[in-house]
């Protein structure tokens, strides 16, 4: 009896040991994890502003009345341009199948901006000039234009048109190839893709070598030219075209010695006409307030896009005590794609960490389907990139074109079609080096690569002063959104691509005529 008591008294003893083992595992393992959160997101002390700290801010004189037209009535168009001279016949090459197929196929992508670019441009090319204009799809013969991947969510209209466009392309690469006599028509070839290996791509295009002119549609979104993309850009095509003055001096200044050419991207006036928004925060913003002032974030969930500067700003400057609600809607284009989850969950914590019932209200933003893109758009109050960098922005003019005030740092390809007047602009004050983080393409020349350093400060600044001022928000909305629908419709992009290909098919022929008449002198 004594034994066995002996021995139950060592089992129990055995097992406090291991139950306070246990314990304490579960502590340290906890304090590792906290403290690893804690140091992954910083978190930024202190109250929310008040007003008056930001009255210097003001960048508007505030309207005299409420506009007189709503943000469902678009702007007056003005009659059809007048086309320019067919001399020409243009052939465009780019990934629609790659870029826009695989982007609607994942759950939490939109479509792929590069795609978008591409449609943007063919379609009005092939409406305004069906017999002198086609295009193709990039890559290997055997893999062109899958069209069940385009499908998918494009207007009917624009697939019709893509299918008749993509016909045109096959004979106008079929004509180039072999001229017939009395075709004094320059042909140009367009490629627009993703990688920047010119050669590759043209050999699966051999019929290109006898066309008279190639271009390369090209962006980047730091102050300086990737050094491994100099020798290609200067040795296959005639031309580069980039969408903004900003890029054309950095590819010049990069050592680009081919014509660089600034012609910028158009938007959908289908998708974004603002007649078809139909504003719905129940739907889009369910994690939000209904009388909430909503901010809404739409990018790629990477570092350039500045996501963790916006949450730390937002986060610092309001508390729940205000109206307002951050939406994210992050489209995870790489290795990140889960980042959506991850974005929440360290903005969850840095808001445990200040005081988990005066917190401003974060949500997440599902994807939605194309048709519904505008409205999402159109269902905030304003749309916010602290972005780094862009080489154009997209989401950007799309918020603009139903009238959406943007706030956004004015630096790089941006300042093409934003100013101070038709936006809430972040104030840069400097730039800041580019991690190597960013682009492999980066890597020989890391030291040239700057791009804009977003202080939370002036994030802040932005936040605020569209918060209380949005009257004059939304002033500064409708007059982005005529700015953009006079400069920058996909039809009004187009015509200028139009006008360049008349330019270099003239150019062509009078070197054409000048070598002819130089060849009958000295016969």
């Amino acid at each position: 009896m004594v034994a066995r008591a002996s021995e139950n008294t060592s089992v129990a003893y055995i097992r406090v040991k291991l139950l306070t083992f246990l314990v304490l595992w579960i502590f340290i393992v906890s304090t590792i994890f906290i403290t690893w959160q804690y140091t992954a997101f910083e978190v930024i002390e202190g109250e929310p502003t008040n007003k008056s700290k930001y009255e210097d801010f003001l960048l508007l004189d505030p309207p005299a009345k409420e506009p007189d037209r709503s943000p469902t009535q678009p702007p007056v168009q003005e009659e059809a341009p007048t086309l320019p001279q067919q001399n020409w016949n243009v052939l465009w090459v780019t990934s629609i199948r790659a870029s826009y197929g695989q982007a609607i196929k994942k759950e939490n992508q939109q479509s792929a901006g590069f795609a978008e670019e591409a449609i943007n441009f063919i379609i009005p090319l092939c409406q305004m000039f069906p017999r002198n204009f086609g295009w193709q799809e990039e890559g290997p013969k055997d893999s062109r234009f899958l069209q069940d991947t385009i499908w998918l969510e494009l207007d009917v209209q624009d697939k019709e048109l893509l299918l008749r466009c993509n016909k045109r392309g096959e004979k106008i690469l079929a004509a180039g190839n072999d001229r017939k006599s009395g075709d004094n028509s320059a042909y140009i070839v367009m490629i627009q893709f993703m990688l920047h290996d010119l050669k590759k791509e043209l050999k699966n295009y051999p019929e290109t070598a006898n066309f008279d002119w190639i271009i390369t549609r090209s962006m980047f979104e730091t102050s300086a030219l990737p050094k491994v993309w100099k020798k290609d850009l200067n040795d296959s095509p005639n031309e580069i075209w980039v969408p903004s003055t900003f890029l054309k001096g950095v590819y010049e200044a990069g050592g680009v010695e081919r014509v660089v050419t600034v012609i910028g991207e158009g938007f959908n006036t289908l998708q974004m006409d603002p007649a078809l928004v139909k504003p719905n925060r129940g739907k889009f913003f369910p994690g939000c307030r209904a009388d909430d002032y909503v901010f809404l974030t739409v990018s790629k969930s990477e570092e350039r896009k500045g996501y963790d500067h916006l949450l730390d700003a937002f986060i610092a400057e309001f508390s729940q005590e205000d109206a307002v609600c951050l939406a994210f809607r992050c489209n995870g284009l790489s290795k990140k794609i889960q980042q959506n989850k991850n974005i929440i969950g360290k903005a969850n914590y840095k808001l445990f960490l200040r005081n988990s019932n005066k917190v401003p209200r974060v949500a997440t933003v599902a994807r939605v389907p194309e048709p519904e893109y505008s409205s999402l758009l159109g269902s905030a109050n304003v749309f916010v990139l602290a972005t780094h960098g862009e080489g154009w922005g997209r989401t950007i003019v799309d918020s603009m074109a139903v009238a959406v005030p943007v706030i956004v740092p004015l630096w790089g390809g941006v300042t093409e079609y934003l100013t101070p007047n038709i936006s809430i602009p972040i104030i840069v004050k400097e730039t800041e080096k580019v991690p190597k983080s960013f682009s492999l393409a980066i890597k020989k020349n890391l030291d040239q690569h700057h791009w804009a350093k977003i202080e939370v400060d002036e994030v802040r600044k932005s936040l605020r002063w569209a918060y209380d001022h949005p009257v004059e928000a939304r002033q500064v909305g409708f007059r982005g959104q005529e700015s953009v629908w006079e400069k920058w419709t996909r039809e009004s992009v187009a015509l200028s691509a139009a006008n360049r290909f008349t330019e270099i098919a003239k150019m062509i022929q009078a070197k054409r005529a000048k070598d002819s008449n130089s060849e009958q002198g000295n016969s």
